[in-house]
């Protein structure tokens, strides 16, 4: 048999090229299209098998070298004629018995990363004889016709631009609840999914609902609000590479082409549960001025463990919980069935078996270290959002997200499904909440420990707690509280007296209740400041059912 692989590389910097949600949604849109639809057509155009197409990585098999040749110069030149600014790595074609043997002894794998490491792509220079796409302000432009405006039919647009507004929009057809999920990307099937759960009986909904290509289109052009603000959701899963390299070890390639095609069925359905849980029909506003329905979402990036997601900010706490909740579901199902290849048990009897077997043959040539079955850890993931105006350049809320996920992760130790965010100002003006300290990241599920063993609560516990006290403490009184909180540098004492002063009096009794509450105590009944902080800053985001 006859094999390539191929990898793209920094990913993030070619979906930041330009700060408009329909262009990182589109070109979101685009690779993945390359990935698992085009690609795979020019390889069976060339009587070849995909093994694996999703996650920015793609792998492929062929009965004869020419076969296997041409189908990789195919592709090697639809990439950079469709994204000219994406990096990717690709191999040469090799011949082993299977794909197990290309991994183990030839490294192809390996070849890419050193790729990766040595070799970041090619660039595009600038042609001053060219006119400047008005958009990006980066690439040579032509004429299009103008997607926006029908009755202008033509468009200065470069050619990445006009194909991500294009891409952008998802065919309304795959909307339609009676459409297949064959031959859609993943990011497509989850909108399917979401649909055809929802709005099955429902027609007149269907034809007219759109998907944000703005930011500004998560909100209603006829509802006047005094504060329009979104949430930006990023996660990825938990300890997946021990996974990914059993399951590429696989001895049959068909085995491992089934085994990711799971991956991907198991990922649309949590996210679609997610949604559908989150986002039913009650948060649907019918858009007078257009006669349109728009989801208050839009996912951005939704292949492989990734998902980036942005929405109005009253449904962040509740898309958290139900994604966390969605993926406890899946895997209890998962686990129940140890003949389950995505099953932890299963996982940890193969990377036994695979360390058996390479020890007995004496393999030298392993380039990756042997994986143990202590390595197999259970699914979770590690999350960040970002409550901010739409009007905040994504490039400094991805650098945020990125930031807090890898926080997240590493704070709780990957132990379970956990969560780190922040309140972002569109200015870089220092704020005073960088003065007070925050009890996080969180578990989203399970209390955890600090570094003093004292526990913490779970998100799942404050959302609660914040429910409860949206109606106790106004403003003023986080304002006055927060301020102290400043002054005396967050010394938890001298914040509890100043509160028993004011709660003694007859004009704030509301401060009793944090007081006589053990949430905001630890074990030895000392009060908490950076509990009482952290409740501040989740009271600060709306929530779908706050009074207005």
């Amino acid at each position: 048999m006859y094999y390539f692989a191929l990898q793209y590389s920094a990913i993030q910097k070619t979906l930041l090229r330009h700060d408009r949600l329909w262009s990182m949604s589109g070109i979101s849109q685009i690779m993945a299209c390359m990935n698992e639809i085009e690609m795979p057509s020019i390889v069976g155009r060339h009587s070849g098998t995909v093994i694996v197409a999703g996650g920015g990585k793609f792998t492929a098999r062929f009965g004869n070298p020419k076969d296997a040749e041409d189908a990789r110069k195919e592709i090697i030149k639809l990439i950079p004629t469709t994204l000219p600014m994406l990096e990717f790595q690709v191999s040469k074609v090799i011949v082993a018995a299977n794909i197990k043997k290309i991994a183990k002894k030839d490294g192809v794998f390996e070849s890419l990363n050193k790729q990766k490491r040595y070799f970041r792509g090619y660039g595009v220079s600038y042609n001053p004889h060219l006119r400047i796409c008005p958009e990006c302000g980066e690439y040579p432009s032509i004429d299009w016709p103008d997607l926006r405006n029908p009755e202008d039919p033509r468009k200065n647009f470069c050619s990445v631009c006009f194909d991500s507004y294009r891409k952008a929009r998802i065919d309304e057809n795959l909307l339609n609840p009676g459409m297949s999920g064959n031959g859609h990307t993943t990011l497509e099937r989850i909108y399917q999914y979401y649909t055809s759960s929802l709005f099955k009986d429902d027609k007149d909904i269907v034809a007219r609902l759109k998907i944000p290509l703005d930011f500004e289109d998560l909100f209603p052009k006829d509802k006047q609000r005094e504060r329009v603000r979104m949430a930006v959701w990023f996660s990825d899963l938990n300890n997946m590479g021990p996974k990914v390299r059993i399951w590429q070890s696989q001895p049959d390639d068909n085995d491992i082409r089934d085994i990711f095609s799971m991956v991907t069925k198991v990922n649309v359905e949590i996210v679609s549960k997610a949604l559908i849980n989150t986002f039913d029909k009650s948060s649907l506003t019918l858009n007078k001025t257009d006669n349109e329905y728009l989801l208050p979402f839009r996912l951005i990036v939704a292949g492989g463990d990734d998902l980036r997601i942005v929405m109005a900010e009253e449904y962040i706490f509740d898309f958290i919980l139900n994604l966390s909740s969605a993926v406890h579901e899946k895997v209890r199902k998962i686990e129940g069935d140890q003949s389950n290849p995505l099953s932890v048990t299963w996982l940890q009897k193969a990377a036994k078996k695979k360390a058996e077997e390479e020890r007995a043959e004496g393999d030298n040539d392993v380039n990756e270290q042997e994986i143990k079955e202590s390595d197999i850890k259970p699914y979770s993931f590690g999350g960040s959002f970002v409550v901010t105006s739409i009007h905040t350049p994504f490039k400094k809320i991805h650098e945020a997200c990125e930031d807090m996920m890898g926080k997240a992760k590493e704070g709780t130790e990957r132990k379970d499904n956990s969560v780190y965010w922040t309140v972002l100002s569109v200015e870089d003006a220092p704020n005073v909440k960088d003065i007070m300290k925050f009890e996080k990241p969180l578990l989203i599920e399970e209390e955890n420990k600090d570094n003093n063993g004292d526990h913490m609560l779970s998100f799942r516990k404050y959302t609660s707690i914040r429910d409860f006290y949206s109606g106790i403490l106004s403003g003023s009184h986080i304002q006055q509280i927060a301020l102290k909180m400043i002054k005396f540098e967050n010394d938890s004492t001298k914040v509890e007296e100043w509160m028993k002063k004011m709660a003694s009096t007859e004009l704030e009794k509301s401060f009793a209740y944090v007081l006589v509450d053990k949430n905001f105590r630890k074990k030895d009944g000392k009060f908490m400041c950076e509990r009482l902080a952290t409740l501040f800053e989740l009271l600060s985001i709306s929530r779908k059912g706050d009074a207005i």
